[in-house]
Order: structure tokens, then C-alpha cells, then sequence
């Protein structure tokens, strides 16, 4: 192992004991506080248990890595299966969450009536379809270039329908924004404002994380010799940095969300919490002012 690499692995290392705290900060909120898991949609709290599984996965592969042990096959492609299970599951989980945004916007009306039941069977299909997918490019004695396709080709599906499905979104919204705009000239509220920047920055997020990764996957489909080690792992750190962001972007830029959550952490002097019923709850005081 070069010094280059060694590096890179002890930076994914740190990157991944982030991605857990992170995810695991979450879980373990919204399973203390049952109104912060009330206002957390089923969809996120698999998304956070699937990117917290990202972040155990690889922090086990780079402790590894920084070891120098040689483990036995079996144990590595169990690893790397485990691995490979987990992120197409995360990125697959930001298409489910499109995907439940795109059908909202196309049928509001009829949406509730089945929310909860369609929601069920994409987190389902996500969990299994992720894992097939694993043992397929990782267990079966194919190609390395097959191998490399089914990597491609379900990174670019999930990203096209991703990218589609709140282009739509941006796209009905824009029109609806600029026909507003037509009858009261003057009117833009805050909050049409805050959504265009969530979706903008959902999407630029993903595109800038996961391209440079995918744009590599590629060119090693064109050049199937190249094998360039290093630019990988400086590659795919971002695309692992991806399971910290998702979990920021989809509860911490909630109002509502940051707000219960923030209610929940210690506050010095200014919060007291009891516990009422299994649910954390905290009283805020206000001190008089000195004279």
C-alpha cells in the first residue's frame, strides 16, 4: 500500500465514524422522542438505517485495509457484498423518496389513500432488489466487464430516475410559480423560495457526489485493463460522503424537524427534560433578567 493510499484510507475512516454519529443521532432521536418520529417519514428513517449501514460497511473494509491482514475469501466477498448491498440500497432509497415526491405532485388528491401501503412496497422492493443486485455482480462467477456493467447500469438507472423525477418536480413547479407570479406580479413568498433551493440542492448535491464515481465506472467499462486504485478511492469518498449529506439535506433543512430535534440535546440552564410516558419531554425556563 502507498502512502497516498494509506492516507486516503485513514480519511475514509474518519469520513465514515461521521456518517454513523450522524445517522445514528437520528435513529436514536426519533426512537426517545415519538413526536420527532412522528414528523420523520417512514422513508427517511429507512434511509438513515441504510446509510448508517453504508458508513459500518466501509469503515470495516478500511480498517481492514489499514491492517494489512489477509483475510479469507469467503469473509471478504461477504464484506464486499455487504458493501456493494448497502449503497445500491442507499441510492435506491433517494429514488424511492423521488419517486414518492413525483407521484404526490401527479395524483395529490388520491396520494394519502394509498401512501402508506406504496410506501411499504418500495421500501420492500428497495431492501431486496439492492441485495440481488449485490450478489449477482459480486457472487456469481461472471466477466470482470460484467461486472462492471451491472455497477454502471444500476447507478445510472437509479440516477435517470432520480434526476427525472424531480426534474418533473422543478418543472410543475416552475410553471405553477410563474402563473402566480402572472396574477400577482409582486407575490413570492419565503416558502416558495426555501422549496426551489431544497430540490436544487438535492439534486446538485447528488450529481456533484455520485458523477465523478460514475463518470470512472465508465471509462473502465471503455478501458477494461486501466485499473486506476487511487483516483478510485478519491473518487468514491465523496460518493460515500453522499450517506452523511442525504440525512442533512432530507431532516436538518426541516424547520421542523431541526427544531424537535435541537429541543431533545442538552441546553445548559435553559432546558430541563423528564421523562413522561416513554417520551422525552423538555420544558424550556426563562430566567428573569439580572438587576
Amino acid at each position: 500500500m502507498s502512502p497516498t493510499e494509506e492516507i486516503l484510507d485513514k480519511v475514509g475512516l474518519f469520513l465514515c465514524s461521521v456518517i454513523v454519529l450522524g445517522n445514528l443521532l437520528i435513529l436514536v432521536a426519533g426512537f426517545v422522542n415519538r413526536d420527532l418520529r412522528s414528523k420523520t417519514p417512514v422513508l427517511i428513517q429507512s434511509l438513515a438505517v441504510a446509510d448508517l449501514f453504508v458508513g459500518v460497511a466501509f469503515m470495516a473494509a478500511f480498517s481492514i485495509a489499514l491492517s494489512r491482514q489477509n483475510l479469507p475469501s469467503m469473509v471478504v466477498d461477504a464484506l464486499y457484498v455487504g458493501i456493494e448491498w448497502v449503497s445500491y440500497c442507499s441510492v435506491m432509497h433517494l429514488v424511492c423518496i423521488a419517486a414518492d415526491r413525483f407521484i404526490s405532485v401527479l395524483s395529490p388528491l388520491r396520494y394519502p389513500m394509498f401512501e402508506s401501503r406504496m410506501n411499504s412496497v418500495m421500501l420492500a422492493a428497495c431492501w431486496i432488489l439492492a441485495l440481488v443486485t449485490a450478489v449477482i455482480s459480486r457472487m456469481l462467477p461472471l466477466h470482470r466487464l460484467m461486472k462492471e456493467i451491472i455497477h454502471v447500469v444500476t447507478y445510472s438507472a437509479t440516477g435517470l430516475m432520480f434526476f427525472g423525477c424531480y426534474g418533473y418536480i422543478g418543472f410543475i413547479a416552475r410553471k405553477h410559480r410563474l402563473r402566480i407570479q402572472s396574477q400577482i406580479p409582486q407575490q413570492q413568498t419565503p416558502m416558495q423560495n426555501r422549496a426551489t433551493q431544497v430540490l436544487m440542492t438535492v439534486v446538485g448535491v447528488c450529481a456533484l457526489l455520485w458523477g465523478p464515481y460514475i463518470g470512472l465506472m465508465l471509462y473502465y467499462l471503455v478501458h477494461d485493463e486501466a485499473r486506476l486504485k487511487v483516483l478510485e478511492k478519491v473518487l468514491v469518498l465523496p460518493a460515500i460522503a453522499n450517506s452523511g449529506v442525504n440525512i442533512f439535506i432530507y431532516s436538518f433543512m426541516k424547520k421542523r424537524f431541526r427544531d424537535t430535534l435541537f429541543e431533545l440535546l442538552p441546553c445548559g440552564n435553559h432546558s430541563s427534560e423528564r421523562r413522561r410516558g416513554g417520551v422525552w419531554v423538555v420544558q424550556r425556563t426563562t430566567q428573569p433578567p439580572s438587576t
